[in-house]
């Protein structure tokens, strides 16, 4: 199974938000809390740069609850 590496920077405090458009149906919600689910598993990574596999869970795992409005 191919992994992804991690990034060399931390996320910080700086953030992006970016509107998506999504259709208005649960089956396409949970596909992209899937998605995120998966980004928030430090099985997934490799870790290359300074960030380890865990950071990158923690981070994803925040995204993942913002997601969902928890």
């Amino acid at each position: 199974m191919k992994r992804w590496l991690t990034p060399e920077n931390s996320p910080g405090d700086l953030t992006v938000m970016r509107a998506i458009s999504l259709p208005a149906d649960e089956q396409w919600l949970a596909l992209v809390g899937g998605a995120l689910s998966e980004l928030a598993n430090p099985d997934n990574y490799e870790q290359y740069g300074s960030v380890t596999p865990d950071e990158c869970s923690e981070f994803f795992m925040l995204v993942l609850s913002e997601f969902y409005g928890v």
